[in-house]
């Protein structure tokens, strides 16, 4: 209850908390009552010079329990670091990537940890040369996309600062990670190519010297653009806008990198021709200022083309074969998109609302692709389309992808269909009150995944999970008291905000909010919906209001399927959104 308390207190009355917050470390790392770690944070900005005081005994504590205290902690450890990346001294790093290298089974509970080094990486990359080898350890066996933001932050921040010969080194490293199909994901994948091309900005003509290794991923749409940039090919409107971000980004990085000593002396230059010259002061920043103001101007201009153009449309599907397999697709036969839709498991009104598009056959390649992972879609497109007689399609696709340098394999063990656009994430003692909502929430038109212990466990429970949230558009988390204290639970919601799924957090019992734990930081930034009801002993342990509140919630997201709308709640939709 006392935690409980001060958590109540330091987010209505953060001044009043604020003042015992020497007590709240002293109890969260000496006394190991790690459930008063959720408040710290909170007050951070109210008494920072007391935590940075503890910023080695908060690191010890971090590591020196069970993975709780990782991901309890590295929420605060990454609040402290993003403000002041130069606190860590050499020995705390040491410490932080001895302890990550032994923790073996651990992934997702790092993520913190990892977008607090990066900070670090970004302002002295220098460091992070003899960790190398543990940030593509995460990369390679964990598939830990946050490790791999850490990696590209060093690599290019180490170009930035060192030079021609770094660039080739770091393009070296992830051109290797390429090569290594089995331990690269998609999401990874497609990271490595907008890094190869951050270090093409910095120095492209180390990234020429690339271009025959990168060229055996030309089927990957990332990687054609990064042709293009190479070649100096006339980029599409699309292509242009992403490498003038990408551009954007590099002047950002370029900010926050240390000074070497070359940098220093740069500085000094600089600064002995400004006292030399100050004539041109006031020219020099009349230049600034124009070219800030032609900056702002093309990020707006960028800003409405970006929500102009549906990027999505053609960003997933391999642009190598996608133009071509879609005309084919897109010929009205017996066996056109239409009926590979119908076999892939999409909706009726789904297919309706494609064949109102310019190019139905694209929108549902990209579909597709954007909920599986590259190689399991296009495994399964080729199957389908073999089922249903479309083997000049299928000719194509392989050619193309034999052209790349990879093959398709005979067989993968996956379910080729499409996954729920809604996922349920629950704690096991609630179970039977969510399948009761899954009940209700697929009769209003909304198809739900939710494991209810029929999969099996260990790697094949996570596979199935992962691949159900890369598939949905929202995640549902239905917290009772014990989904924060939950380590399953806990490793799916990592999981969510590690691929830029969106949450809606579902009070199903009376608790306190944000919740105690790790979560609590996390939590706090959503907003959530009290979804329970002690007064009536329906079945149903929601209001009625509530519940057309999360529907309309849900469909900010995703739209229902009309197909699937029972007569239960066939107005909800129609009469309403």
């Amino acid at each position: 209850w006392w935690s409980i308390f001060w958590n109540n207190v330091g987010i209505k009355l953060p001044d009043t908390a604020a003042d015992f917050v020497q007590d709240f470390l002293h109890d969260a790392l000496d006394r190991k009552q790690i459930s008063v770690a959720s408040l710290l944070p909170l007050l951070y900005n109210k008494r920072s010079e007391m935590y940075h005081a503890r910023l080695n005994d908060m690191i010890d504590v971090m590591f020196d329990g069970d993975i709780s205290y990782v991901s309890l902690l590295g929420h605060l450890f990454w609040i402290i670091i993003k403000e002041h990346p130069k606190l860590i001294t050499l020995d705390q790093l040491e410490h932080i990537f001895t302890s990550l290298k032994n923790y073996t089974d651990a992934g997702h509970e790092f993520h913190m940890i990892f977008q607090g080094l990066t900070f670090i990486a970004n302002i002295n990359p220098n460091l992070f040369h003899k960790y190398r080898s543990i940030l593509l350890h995460f990369v390679i066996e964990k598939h830990n996309l946050s490790a791999y933001n850490c990696l590209q932050q060093y690599l290019v921040a180490s170009t930035i600062v060192n030079g021609e010969q770094t660039a080739n080194e770091s393009l070296v490293i992830l051109i290797n990670l390429l090569k290594d199909q089995s331990g690269i994901t998609n999401d990874i994948r497609t990271q490595i190519f907008h890094t190869c091309q951050l270090i093409g900005i910095i120095n492209k003509q180390a990234l020429q010297t690339k271009r025959s290794d990168l060229i055996k991923y030309n089927s990957y749409n990332q990687c054609r653009t990064l042709i293009d940039f190479i070649d100096g090919n006339k980029l599409t409107e699309e292509n242009q806008i992403l490498i003038n971000q990408t551009k954007e980004e590099i002047l950002q990085i370029e900010k926050r990198v240390g000074k070497t000593e070359k940098n220093l002396q740069n500085v000094k230059i600089i600064v002995k021709q400004h006292e030399l010259k100050v004539t041109n002061l006031n020219e020099q920043i009349n230049v600034v200022d124009t070219h800030l103001n032609d900056v702002n101007q093309q990020i707006e201009i960028q800003r409405k083309e970006i929500e102009r153009i549906d990027a999505k449309t053609l960003s997933y599907v391999p642009s190598e074969w996608g133009n071509e397999v879609s005309k084919l697709l897109n010929i009205k036969s017996d066996n056109d998109w239409r009926l590979l839709g119908k076999r892939f498991g999409y909706s009726t009104s789904e297919l309706k609302h494609w064949a109102l598009q310019s190019d139905p056959s694209m929108y549902l390649l990209n579909e597709w692709f954007m909920t599986h992972k590259a190689d399991e879609a296009t495994y399964g497109l080729v199957k389908i389309l073999e089922e249903i007689g479309r083997q000049d399609v299928v000719n194509i696709i392989r050619n193309a992808v034999i052209t790349a340098g990879e093959l398709i394999p005979d067989d993968m063990n996956i379910e080729i269909k499409r996954l729920p656009p809604v996922f349920l994430s629950y704690q096991w003692g609630c179970q039977k009150a969510v399948l009761n909502l899954k009940k209700h929430l697929e009769s209003a038109g909304y198809l739900c995944w939710m494991d209810t212990g029929q999969i099996g466990g260990g790697n094949k429970l996570f596979a199935k999970i992962d691949a159900g949230i890369h598939g949905a558009k929202v995640i549902i988390c239905c917290m009772n008291i014990d989904y924060a204290q939950s380590d399953n639970c806990l490793r799916k919601v990592y999981l969510c905000i590690s691929t830029g799924k969106s949450l809606i957090p579902l009070q199903t019992e009376k608790q306190t909010w944000p919740p105690e734990g790790a979560l609590g930081p996390i939590m706090r930034e959503y907003l959530f919906i009290r979804f329970y009801d002690k007064k009536t002993n329906s079945d149903n342990y929601w209001p009625v209001d509530k519940f057309i509140e999360f529907l309309g919630q849900i469909h900010y997201y995703v739209a229902p399927d009309p197909d699937m709308i029972t007569k239960e709640y066939y107005n909800w939709f129609s009469t309403k959104y």
